[in-house]
Order: structure tokens, then sequence, then C-alpha cells
């Protein structure tokens, strides 16, 4: 109840500046955005993945060999992060709150220098999937998209082209999610193109996903096995032999793009600066090529690691809005259907814990329980195997 809360204080607050009800305060903003930071990273995560990451952690000094031949082949970026870490903690719970503390200390660091609306990010981080999704239970990926989303923000955005590839193949040794995000800067010439005729743009680009996805999802299955890769990489095979269409993940997608041309449309684009144009044209990307793939269903935590660059792009293009009620309208869809999909991540994700830990949380009774609470974190952690000490 806890996360619903905050976003709705969050959304009221946020709405009540933006209708010149409340004047905004900087400062104020800035310390409460550190509170919430504060809070997430000494948050004990819990989620689905919870048992393999406690597995991942204790294998480290159960039989390090074993961990090295198993999670440097697969995820060499994981494995060096838990080689150092494991050097000075020994307890799981100190290393979920120093895990927090890397992919929150990125996030918060590219927020701080770029997002026009801190709280706004901050709503959307904990709203939209990262928090819950990844944050709390796909630890890897969301390292990974931290990563990305800092080289982005950093190094992208001033055409350090080197650097943004390094940092990026770096992301991808924790997680191959992040592999097409190799290949933005191809993206850039696209920004005139996208400037000039927006609603063309997007209305091409419609029309080549739809014969691509009836291509790749009938071709694909049958090339991907004649590849010969091992069973370490079975996970990859899985993303693009199991054709599993979504439609309700096909209606999201679209909902998504849809949402930021509108916003784009709204705004004043001639003073919108390339970047951000060009942030939206990534964003539209990822949708495209969700929908080119949409036989798959897990190719949708490649475009949720596209994606994450919405923390700052959304809050910034909702400030080239000049119409005061435009603007309201626009904030009061994106927290609406930012409420929706965290009530929707809760109510699934919920029943997995209360399964692992032996509890019965609901989505009301869903409990912050945080790393400084020693008995509180052992008598969660103590249901798995693998918890450290046990």
């Amino acid at each position: 109840m806890y996360l619903l809360a905050t976003c709705g204080v969050l959304s009221v607050y946020l709405l009540a500046v933006l209708m010149g009800k409340v004047r905004r305060n900087s400062k104020a903003e800035l310390l409460l955005f550190f509170l919430i930071v504060f809070a997430l990273i000494t948050r004990l995560s819990l989620g689905s993945d919870q048992p393999s990451y406690q597995f991942a952690f204790q294998y480290m000094f159960d039989d390090p060999e074993g961990s090295y031949w198993y999670w440097y082949k697969r995820n060499p970026g994981f494995y060096g992060m838990n080689l150092i870490l494991t050097q000075f903690i020994r307890d799981y719970r100190w290393y979920t709150a120093a895990v927090n503390f890397i992919c929150l200390g990125l996030c918060s660091y590219t927020i701080l220098k770029n997002s026009r609306n801190i709280l706004f990010s901050a709503l959307l981080f904990i709203g939209m999937g990262y928090l819950e999704v990844y944050y709390a239970s796909g630890i890897r990926q969301m390292l990974a998209m931290s990563l990305y989303l800092f080289a982005y923000y950093q190094f992208l955005r001033k055409d350090r082209y080197l650097l943004y590839e390094l940092f990026c193949i770096l992301a991808l040794g924790f997680h191959e999610t992040v592999l097409p995000v190799l290949f933005l800067p191809l993206l850039k010439p696209a920004v005139k193109a996208f400037r000039q005729k927006p609603v063309r743009f997007c209305s091409l680009c419609l029309c080549i996903c739809v014969p691509v996805a009836l291509l790749v999802t009938l071709v694909m299955p049958r090339i991907i096995p004649l590849l010969g890769l091992d069973w370490q990489y079975w996970h990859i095979i899985s993303y693009l032999t199991n054709v599993d269409p979504s439609v309700l993940g096909i209606g999201m997608e679209c909902v998504f793009g849809a949402g930021i041309l509108i916003v784009y449309l709204l705004g004043e684009r001639e003073n919108v600066d390339d970047f951000t144009v060009f942030s939206v044209v990534v964003f539209l990307f990822s949708v495209f090529l969700y929908l080119a793939f949409c036989g798959f269903s897990l190719l949708s935590r490649v475009t949720d690691t596209m994606q994450i660059i919405v923390l700052v792009l959304l809050p910034n293009l909702l400030e080239s809005i000049v119409d005061k009620r435009k603007q309201a309208m626009c904030f009061c869809a994106a927290a609406l259907l930012n409420a929706f999909l965290l009530f929707m991540d809760l109510r699934a994700g919920i029943p997995r814990i209360n399964d692992e830990c032996g509890t019965s949380y609901t989505v009301l009774t869903y409990p912050y329980i945080s790393v400084l609470d020693e008995q509180g974190c052992e008598e969660l952690l103590s249901h798995y195997y693998y918890y450290s000490g046990k």
C-alpha cells in the first residue's frame, strides 16, 4: 500500500503545481527526491527471481570455481560485480543494499542532471514497472538498464560514441537485452525526417512492421535452433523460438508509443532540442521493434530496457507544452496509467512472494522492509534455502 500511497501523494502534488494551486519549491522537491531514493536503496528487494539471486550470492562462497564457470561465461559483468562485492559483504541483505545503491545511484544521477521534473521521474520509476519488475526482481537486467540510461544521457547526448558503446558493452555483460542499444546512434539521421512529418514517419514504420512481424514469426523459430548455441544461451534462444504473441503486450506498447507521440505533438516542437527529438525516435523505435517481433512476447524485456529513457524523456516533453490545461491532461493520463501498471505489477508479484516466503501479503498489506531491520530480513530470507548463514 505504501507504494500506491507514495504515487498518489506525488501525483496530487505534481498536478497541483501544474494547475498553479501550489507554488513549486525546488529545495523541498530535491529533499523529497533524496528521501524516496534512500528509502528504495534500503528496501529489501523481494520478487520472483529472489531465490536465484540468493543462490548466486551464496554460490560465490560455496563453490567459487563453479560460480566462475557458470556466471562468467553467461554474464561476466554480473560475475565481476559479485566477485568484488563478496570480498566485503557476506550477508545477503547488505548485498541487496549494495546492488540497490549501484542501480539507483546511476539512475538518480542521470535524473538529477537531465530531468526537468525530478519528482515526475521518480513517479515513473516507481510505477512504470522498473521498481517491482526489475529493481526488485530482475536484478541483472536492472543493472544493465541503469548503465545504459547513464551512458545514454552522459555520453550519447554529447556524441561521445566510443564511451557510450563501451558502457553499453559493459551493460551487455550483465544482461543480453541491452544488445539493440549498441546500434542506437544509427537512428540519428532519422531525426530530420521525424521533425518534418512525425505522423507520416510513424505510419510508414507501422506499415513496415506488419510484414516483418509475419516473416519473423514464421522464419525465426526455424533458424535459431540451427545456430548451435549451447545450453547457457538457451535463455536467448527461448526469446526467439517460442511463438507466444501477447495481445495485451501489443496494446500496451501501442499506448506507450501513441502517448509519447501525442505529448510531443502537443508541445512547442520548434523549441524542443534535437536530442529530445532523437529520444522520441528511440522510444518509438522500441515500440516498432516490439511490434516487428510481437510473435515473441519475451521481447518486451528488450523494449523495457530501451524505454527506460522515459524517466527523463516524458517529464521533459511535458515541460514543452505551453498550454497548462493540455499539460495537466497529459500528466493525469500518465499518472493514471502509472498507478494502473503499479497495481497490476503488485497484484501479479505478491502471490509469488507469498509462495516463496510463506507470507500472506495483499496489495494493501504489502510491507516496507528495510535492510536495516536484521530480524525482519532474516524472518523473510530464512524461507530460502540459500540464505547466508543458514
